[in-house]
């Protein structure tokens, strides 16, 4: 695990309500991935609204 300093590991372990700044970390990370996803989703959705036709058509 990445060393963060005794503030950040604070702020952390508070807004997660979190044991650990292990668990608050996994926790941060987790979410990330989620919105990071969500938004690559919305993107695709946008692309293929735009021109008409999936990723597999693109393919072809």
């Amino acid at each position: 695990m990445p060393e963060i300093s005794h503030k950040l590991a604070e702020f952390l372990i508070k807004a997660t309500m979190a044991k650990d700044i292990r668990e608050a970390f996994d926790t941060v990370f987790a979410e990330y991935l989620k919105l990071k996803l969500r938004y690559l989703d919305e993107t695709d959705s946008a692309f293929m609204q735009k021109w008409k036709m999936s990723f597999e058509d693109i393919e072809d």
